[in-house]
């Protein structure tokens, strides 16, 4: 226990799902950075944007993917919830606030970052099969 929990404070009458979740506060990591404008790269680059994005706020959909809005996430009924087929919304109630996330997925335009030379291609090969089988014949 440490020195600023007593037995009877209120933190330690809170269930411990209370304890641990905490909505207010997020941590972005440094090195995750996203675009204002993210594009897909079709040629030439490896990595970028290969997915369609959500079309709500990517925070809640990640809080929503590791469990931690689900007020009861420590019941194995209320883990796995699946949303409807044709609907594209998440629904969660909470006693501490509702929340709404919108899965609609945004397709990314796609975005060349340099041109490629055109590279001219032969003319094919005309190959006539039944020319080939007719010259036996003679």
């Amino acid at each position: 226990m440490d020195p600023y929990t007593h037995i009877g404070d209120s933190v330690m009458q809170q269930p411990d799902w209370v304890r641990n979740e905490n909505p207010q506060a997020y941590d972005e990591s440094k090195f995750n950075y996203v675009a204002a404008k993210p594009m897909r790269h079709t040629l030439g680059l490896v990595g970028g944007n290969e997915v369609s994005l959500a079309r709500g706020n990517v925070t809640d959909v990640e809080s929503d993917l590791k469990g931690i809005t689900r007020h009861a996430t420590r019941c194995d009924t209320f883990k796995h919830q699946m949303i409807g087929e044709k609907t594209h919304t998440i629904e969660r109630k909470n006693r501490k606030t509702d929340i709404k996330i919108d899965t609609t997925p945004v397709h990314l335009p796609s975005y060349q970052m340099w041109g490629y030379p055109t590279v001219m291609a032969p003319e094919p090969i005309k190959a006539d099969p039944c020319f080939a089988q007719n010259m036996h014949k003679y």
